[in-house]
């Protein structure tokens, strides 16, 4: 599975989702002019979001998203104290 990438506009809350294509592309169709938000995600990526892109009649608009791998988290829960010592 590919990455899902929304695309929100932040004044009417109108959002539309997608999702990437083997070579990572995307597209969204039929979208009114306006400012949008786009955001990526992919499970053991860290989420990528680009503000303010500008979407124009006629034109198309082009923002390349790049995932990162997430962090590690490692957790150690002690459970038993260490011996005291005489």
């Amino acid at each position: 599975l590919g990455a899902q990438v929304e695309l929100r506009n932040p004044t009417t809350n109108v959002m539309h989702v997608t999702e990437t294509a083997a070579d990572g592309s995307y597209r969204f169709r039929n979208i009114l002019a306006g400012q949008y938000d786009i955001t990526a995600t992919l499970h053991g990526f860290e989420p990528v979001r680009v503000a303010g892109v500008l979407v124009e009649l006629n034109r198309t608009s082009s923002v390349n998203l790049t995932l990162t791998v997430a962090g590690v988290a490692t957790t150690v829960d002690v459970t038993e104290a260490a011996a005291p010592i005489d």
